[in-house]
Parts: C-alpha cells; sequence; structure tokens
C-alpha cells in the first residue's frame, strides 16, 4: 500500500511492531503506548481525577464538653489547697517532741530579752542578725541610737519546743535616732518602729541559748497582747501635754524630732515657740495590744518667731505651725514615757 496524508508511502504492519510514535509538536494530551501493559499519559490530567478541595476542620467543642471542662477546673481550684504543700522554713512549727529536763518558759524569753537588748546596742540602721531596720535612708547616717520600749517579749507567742529547739515571736518596740548630714531641714532623725521578730533558742547545759534572731513579717498580730498600761486617761493626758512645752521651750527651727514635724519650716538657731491653746482639748486616746503602746490624737498650733541676723539686717520672721498629731505613749519601767509626738 503507498500513498497517505503525509505523501510518504507507508508499510505494512508486521507482527512484533508494538511502537508508534508521532513526530513533531504536540498540544493536548497525548496517548503513548510502548510496552504491552504500560500506558503513558501527559499534559492536562483527565476531566473528572482532580481530589475535591479539602475542608476546614470543624471544632469538637460540643456544650457537653465545655461543662466537663469547667467542671475540671472547678475540681482543681478545690482540691489544690488540700494537697501537701512545702513547709514554710520562717513559719513557726506546732509543738512536738519532749521538751528538756528542767527547761521554762521564763527561761526562754529571759534570753530572747537579752538578744533584743544586745541588738538595741548596734550603731547602725540596719543591723546583721538583729530583726530591726531602719528604710528610706536619704544618706549615710550618723550617731546611731537604738533603744528598746516596753516589755519586748510581753504577750509572744508561747515557746514552742519542736525537735530541738524553742520557737518565740513578738513584737519588740524600738526607737532609733541618728542624723543625715546636710538634710534640710534638719539633718537630726527619730523613728517609732514596731519590730516583728522570730527567736530560736536553745536549752544547752540547763541553759537557753538564742540561735537565731530575725525579723519576721508574717507575724500574726492577733496572737500578740500586751498589757494595757496601769495609767488613767489623765495621766497619760498629762505627759503628752508636758511633751508639748518640752518642744516649744526649744530655741532651734524646726522643732526637735520627737516633736510635730512642718515642711515649710524655716532652719533657725533663734527661734522662740508658743503653743496657741491647749493641744489636749478633744484628744482621744486608744490601746494597741499589738504593741503596747497609747495612741493620743489630736490638733494643736504653735507660732514660731525667728531672729536670726544676715549683713548686719534682721531675717527673722513670725509664722504659725499646726494640723494634727499622734502622740506614741508607752510604759517604760514604772513610768509613761512619750515616744514621739508625730504629724498625723
Amino acid at each position: 500500500m503507498s500513498g497517505g496524508p503525509d505523501g510518504e508511502g507507508a508499510r505494512r504492519w508486521e507482527p512484533g511492531d508494538l511502537a508508534n510514535s508521532n513526530a513533531g509538536p504536540v498540544t493536548g494530551s497525548v496517548v503513548q503506548a510502548r510496552d504491552i501493559g504500560e500506558l503513558h499519559i501527559s499534559g492536562a490530567p483527565a476531566t473528572g481525577s482532580a481530589e475535591p478541595p479539602t475542608q476546614p476542620a470543624r471544632s469538637t467543642w460540643t456544650p457537653r464538653k465545655v461543662l466537663v471542662g469547667m467542671g475540671v477546673t472547678l475540681l482543681i481550684f478545690v482540691l489544690l489547697p488540700l494537697l501537701p504543700q512545702s513547709p514554710d522554713p520562717d513559719a513557726i512549727p506546732p509543738e512536738s517532741g519532749v521538751r528538756p529536763a528542767g527547761s521554762s518558759n521564763e527561761a526562754v524569753l529571759a534570753a530572747v530579752s537579752a538578744g533584743l537588748e544586745s541588738c538595741a546596742q548596734a550603731r547602725v540602721l540596719r543591723p546583721a542578725n538583729c530583726p530591726q531596720k531602719v528604710d528610706d535612708l536619704v544618706g549615710q547616717a550618723d550617731e546611731v541610737h537604738w533603744a528598746i520600749h516596753g516589755d519586748p517579749v510581753d504577750g509572744a507567742y508561747a515557746p514552742v519546743w519542736s525537735n530541738d529547739r524553742f520557737y518565740v515571736a513578738g513584737n519588740a518596740v524600738m526607737t532609733a535616732t541618728y542624723q543625715v548630714p546636710y538634710q534640710v531641714p534638719s539633718p537630726e532623725n527619730l523613728t517609732v518602729e514596731v519590730v516583728p521578730y522570730r527567736a530560736e533558742v536553745t536549752w544547752t547545759d540547763g541553759k537557753a541559748t538564742i540561735g537565731d534572731l530575725r525579723s519576721f513579717d508574717r507575724i500574726d498580730k492577733q496572737r500578740i497582747s500586751k498589757r494595757e498600761p496601769r495609767f488613767t486617761p489623765e495621766q497619760v493626758t498629762a505627759v503628752v501635754r508636758t511633751a508639748f512645752h518640752r518642744c516649744v521651750a526649744g530655741t532651734r527651727s524646726p522643732m526637735p524630732p520627737e516633736c510635730p514635724s512642718w515642711s515649710a519650716a524655716q532652719q533657725s538657731d533663734h527661734a522662740t515657740w508658743t503653743l496657741n491653746g491647749d493641744p489636749l482639748v478633744n484628744s482621744k486616746q486608744t490601746f494597741e495590744s499589738s504593741t503596747g503602746m497609747v495612741h493620743v490624737t489630736g490638733s494643736y498650733s504653735a507660732t514660731v518667731s525667728t531672729h536670726d541676723q544676715f549683713l548686719g539686717m534682721d531675717a527673722g520672721y513670725k509664722t504659725t505651725q499646726s494640723g494634727d498629731y499622734d502622740a506614741s505613749v508607752i510604759v517604760d519601767g514604772p513610768e509613761l514615757h512619750v515616744l514621739q509626738i508625730k504629724s498625723a
């Protein structure tokens, strides 16, 4: 057979001729058979062969699952406080073990009191191995003096024996006086500090020895109950009035640090103070059982006149200082003592 669409001679098909080729550029899909059982397809995929588009995942939460989750969360919050907690190294432990023979609460408290008195001998505002400190210092402090007022072990936690030592906690009332050079208006400072302490006391050779004494900021004030002073309200009023008269008897401005402060006070070494009326009129007294202090609150007014000279001229002035006050009163030994009359 001869002649064909391409103008070439066509030859007869013979057995074994299993190849079919098409030369030249091709567009679209091409199906080519080579070996029996092998089919090669190139070009665009056949219609209908594409995979369906991926559908967005649907949320598995249902109202029932939400309620179950809320219930589990609530159960965790309820049971969490019931789980065993790590012991607090600063806490006062419960009584346990057998107390040493011959030991007594009185001897333990006496050792604690002696330890606090020793701390009061420190000449820095934050002494090491002691519970007291003064914060908010402007500069380097000079002439530091601590003093304990009242009975520091009165009303303290009863001594607890645990394993090999006693534990005691209480409140001590201390004052710190110090100077900060170049501080305006006055370098002199006084602060009344309520010092919560925690003490550990060992018992060796029939004697109580204090081993650790530190601040105890988590003290329970409700467990501290100091004795109320055996003085009448009139006696308390009298000592506060006397303290006010000492404040105005000075010849310097501002008043001494145990007296009411005033931010507008002018510094002068030649001042004359005068009380305007009785500062104890309408005053009120409140006993604070956790510290043993009586707080007297009221109002005061005082006039100051200065008589300074500057370059041969009178630089004096006259002004009135007034406001509310809080006077801290405590029993020191057999007497009442005013620690400070602080501006309120």
